[in-house]
């Protein structure tokens, strides 16, 4: 009988781990552009291109 080793993991689980952290990484960019955006003041940019990338970074939020 030979010993294998159980604490080494298989390419699925492994590809679903960097998915996660793939998804957790994009995740946090989301949160500090969204931040930053809001930060932004009002009279240096249009606040219809604001408006417009935070509804988009909240949606591709929501799709992560």
């Amino acid at each position: 009988m030979t010993a294998t080793a159980t604490n080494t993991p298989n390419v699925s689980s492994s590809n679903s781990l960097t998915d996660a952290l793939r998804r957790f990484g994009r995740r946090m960019m989301i949160s500090r552009e969204l931040t930053a955006l809001s930060s932004i003041p009002p009279h240096l940019v249009d606040r219809d291109v604001i408006a417009s990338r935070q509804k988009a970074l909240r949606d591709e939020f929501q799709a992560l």
